[in-house]
């Protein structure tokens, strides 16, 4: 989450640039602290669009949505605008993380994801994790790395740059079967956060189908008549 120590973000308005869903059903997003006390900081720095030195906090946010009953973890994926902790507005829509950021960044997330999301257990892996993520949808280009590139980070708090770094050498194949899925909660003036959402996997959605067949065809002999 990428917010400054006033807990107010940069102020950079580029969010007419940003593609959207005109249709899209208007999402109220809340926001709390972040995911873990004591939480992460570090300076970073974009070259295009240019951000120079934002020192910040890193790491997810505990938020709600209007579209949803359960709290999540929100990430960071736009460092040009505001956001505030235990705040709230109705100006998001729930978009398609190929309509923003793109199709080839929103697979990069969710590989990072399928790798290292299970990983986030502190504040030093949520910041990882943050950073792994803003590194993945504003590089330009083809490696990632902290440390050259469009994007850049140093002076954290803790080693957590040094983990985003082995995470994002490390993601697994285009083929390897994604952990998550993932949406984006898209405002044109506030910041832009990634959800991701947990996929079952096969053996329990092939256990969820057979305990339904099981339930209907219990139900299917309990209603049967016997006649005498």
């Amino acid at each position: 989450m990428k917010f400054v120590k006033n807990a107010l973000l940069a102020c950079i308005s580029l969010g007419a640039l940003l593609p959207h869903l005109a249709t899209a059903t208007p999402v109220t997003l809340t926001t709390g602290h972040m995911q873990f006390a004591n939480p992460t900081t570090v300076h970073i720095a974009n070259q295009t669009p240019l951000v120079t030195n934002l020192w910040v906090y890193s790491g997810a946010i505990a938020a709600t949505a209007s579209d949803t009953a359960m709290p999540f973890e929100a990430w960071c994926i736009d460092i040009f605008q505001h956001a505030y902790f235990n705040w709230s507005s109705q100006d998001y829509v729930r978009e398609s993380a190929t309509v923003y950021p793109g199709s080839d960044k929103a697979n990069s997330l969710l590989r990072l994801a399928t790798e290292s999301l299970g990983l986030v257990v502190d504040s030093r892996t949520s910041s990882a994790f943050q950073l792994a993520a803003w590194e993945i949808v504003n590089e330009t280009s083809s490696t990632f790395g902290l440390s050259s590139g469009n994007f850049t980070a140093w002076g954290a708090s803790d080693d957590s740059i040094a983990l985003a770094n082995t995470w994002l050498s490390g993601l697994p194949g285009a083929d390897t079967p994604n952990k998550y899925a993932i949406s984006v909660l898209h405002s044109g003036r506030y910041q832009d956060f990634a959800v991701f959402t947990p996929v079952p996997e096969p053996a329990t959605i092939a256990l969820l189908g057979l305990g339904l067949f099981g339930i209907a065809a219990s139900r299917r002999k309990s209603g049967k008549r016997i006649d005498g």
